[in-house]
């Protein structure tokens, strides 16, 4: 007498492929949701802003150098900078006693939105060329896109050009903002030699560049006698 096994049912391999497919995809959100918990319990660490300097120190363009020390805060609500100095053949910018607010949601939109940065003194000074480099010809920029749109509300309490002329400022209050189509420059105040100036800019980030830009002032005199 002849046995036969009975036939398998119909579709069963799939629905076992279904279920393995499950497995891995409940697996795979598990592994998504620890990642995104540790990120976010790293974000809000004591040590995440310093350890993002001197992440981005590491990818500067040839030439360029970002240093800086006393960094406590986390790139979730923002911190404090002691020193910070960034360097390029041409320029050298320096800061001191820097207060930097933090808002991490945006960046999900593509924006860059800051807190009010609050500095204590920066100084700007130009680096020389060497006698034997000449200086290469003005080109201007094709164009001037950021890769997010930014918001930077800023104060200074001292600013020094350390070029010739040298030039001191005080009191700098102002606001940067880049929305995809123009950079728009505010400053709503700053103490200059005798005067008080406010001065308002914006600029296209495509050719033709477009500026267009403005400044008011009152400067203060001696009565004449």
């Amino acid at each position: 007498r002849s046995y036969y096994g009975q036939p398998a049912a119909p579709g069963s391999g799939a629905l076992r492929m279904l279920r393995v497919l499950g497995t891995l995809l409940l697996a795979l959100a598990a592994l998504l949701v620890t990642a995104g918990a540790l990120l976010w319990w790293w974000t809000g660490s004591d040590t995440s802003l310093a350890t993002s300097l001197a992440r981005a120190a590491q990818y500067l363009p040839a030439g360029q150098t970002l240093e800086s020390r006393e960094v406590s805060g986390s790139l979730r609500s923002g911190g404090r900078i002691g020193w910070l100095r960034w360097s390029s053949p041409t320029l050298t910018v320096e800061a001191s006693e820097i207060r930097l607010g933090w808002q991490l949601a945006p960046l999900l939109k593509r924006r860059l939105e800051l807190g009010e940065v609050h500095a204590a003194q920066v100084q700007i000074t130009p680096r020389p060329r060497p006698d034997a480099e000449p200086e290469p010809p003005p080109t201007p920029p094709a164009e001037l896109v950021l890769a997010l749109q930014v918001g930077v509300p800023f104060r200074v309490d001292q600013f020094q050009w350390a070029g010739s002329p040298a030039v001191e400022a005080r009191s700098l209050v102002g606001d940067y903002r880049f929305d995809g189509r123009e950079h728009r420059l505010t400053i709503a105040g700053v103490e200059l030699a005798q005067g008080r100036y406010s001065a308002h800019a914006t600029l296209g980030a495509r050719v033709p560049l477009a500026l267009h830009a403005t400044v008011d002032g009152t400067v203060n005199t001696a009565a004449p006698r």
